[in-house]
């Protein structure tokens, strides 16, 4: 197979590794645009923590700033809950200090909390995931700010 393998120019153009670090820098100051740096560094185990919004840089802020929030990450996109209509991937889990021993809060970070904006098969995946969730006795819930997580956490006596 490899000895008919050839190279050759497409209508005159030819790629420069010019070209290739102009796209890769491009591409690294499109992604560091989405870092939010995070300025009390004991509260997640990172300097900087994705964000690919508004309502996430405003969302980590807050978490950032509040002195209730111990713990905070942007979780993985390999972090997914399999539900039967696919995987839902949740955006953030918080720790805060009304319950030391255990209180994860796992939200879906959104413009709006009104579930009625979002898309039908994402509805149903976040209310899958809900379920998931809630088996495990965790928070999970549309938030579009700290305030708004902060107010579906169940205090540490009604769990």
């Amino acid at each position: 197979m490899l000895a008919g393998i050839a190279s050759e120019p497409v209508n005159g153009q030819a790629w420069e590794m010019r070209l290739l670090e102009e796209d890769v820098e491009r591409k690294i100051g499109s992604y560091t645009d989405n870092l939010y740096p995070v300025r009390h560094g004991e509260k997640t185990g990172y300097d900087h923590v994705e964000v690919q919004t508004k309502v996430e840089r405003a969302f980590a802020c807050a978490c950032d700033d509040d002195e209730r929030v111990r713990f905070f990450v942007k979780l993985p996109k390999t972090f997914t809950v399999d539900t039967p209509i696919g995987t839902q991937n949740p955006d953030r889990a918080i720790s805060v200090t009304n319950d030391p021993e255990r209180l994860y809060l796992v939200s879906e970070t959104k413009g709006s909390t009104d579930e009625g904006s979002l898309r039908s098969s994402e509805k149903r995946k976040i209310d899958c995931a809900r379920k998931h969730f809630q088996a495990l006795d965790v928070d999970y819930e549309v938030a579009s700010s700290l305030r708004d997580a902060l107010r579906f956490a169940r205090p540490a006596q009604s769990r």
